[in-house]
């Protein structure tokens, strides 16, 4: 009886002690494959951020619409304002949003006609003549997007700048004008004459701001159509097609 317990405790010592050896041989490594493992997938986030952060450049064409009840907030005598502005764009892109530098050239465009601010009388409009009225500024703007179907976005943002007015505004004494006839010159409202012509003093530099909405279409993983519309400070409504390639 004493022999078959001895043995039954020595069989008892040697499972024990094979199953200690078992952990203490695997352990290491189950823990260096984890070890392993976990290094990987930080590295595989790295470079599927990497992927997904990449440099641009693009250039835009913008129909800009300033309406005449708009300008009517401020002036008694306004006229509808239309002009293109022409662009070149450097795009910072990530997975979710793309950050851009904006460098734009608006041909403003007003007519030459009668415009008076809003707190004149009709006896103090000028005829107001642009020469070469443009704006040149700069911006920095960021859309983000949310996808619709494959490869189509919907994109919204804002940007905010500044730059340089160009050009000069040349104004001159009318007589006969108001609110009824101030658009038509062929009538009572009349030039006084080039006597009075004068050169204005105009603020050579204004901000810029904007809201955009539109949508982004991806081809070949290179190149970025777009097409934003929105409105925009000093305007007031603008229509954008852009072209961006993608490295």
């Amino acid at each position: 009886m004493k022999k078959l317990a001895f043995i039954g405790f020595a069989v008892l010592i040697s499972i024990s002690t094979a199953a200690f050896a078992q952990e203490t041989s695997v352990t290491p490594f189950s823990t260096g494959m984890y070890r392993a493992t976990e290094n990987l997938i930080p590295a595989q986030n790295s470079e599927l951020n990497l992927k997904n952060k990449r440099f641009g450049i693009g250039m835009d064409f913008t129909y800009n619409y300033i309406p005449e009840f708009w300008l009517h907030m401020f002036m008694k005598g306004a006229h509808d304002v239309k002009g293109p502005s022409y662009g070149l764009r450097f795009i910072y892109r990530t997975l979710n949003a793309d950050v851009s530098l904006k460098l734009k050239y608006w041909s403003i465009n007003p007519p030459d006609a009668v415009w008076l601010g809003l707190n004149h009388d009709w006896a103090d409009a000028e005829l107001t003549e642009f020469e070469d009225f443009k704006f040149l500024y700069g911006e920095i703007a960021v859309t983000w997007k949310l996808e619709l179907i494959k490869d189509l976005y919907f994109i919204y943002g804002f940007g905010i700048g500044g730059g340089a007015v160009l050009g000069d505004i040349y104004t001159t004494p009318t007589y006969g004008c108001n609110e009824d006839n101030y658009q038509d010159m062929s009538g009572t409202c009349t030039v006084a004459g080039n006597d009075g012509r004068e050169k204005e003093d105009i603020p050579r530099a204004m901000g810029a701001l904007e809201g955009v909405i539109g949508l982004r279409y991806d081809l070949m993983d290179m190149f970025s159509i777009k097409f934003e519309t929105g409105f925009f400070l000093p305007g007031m409504m603008q229509f954008t097609f852009a072209i961006e390639a993608y490295y």
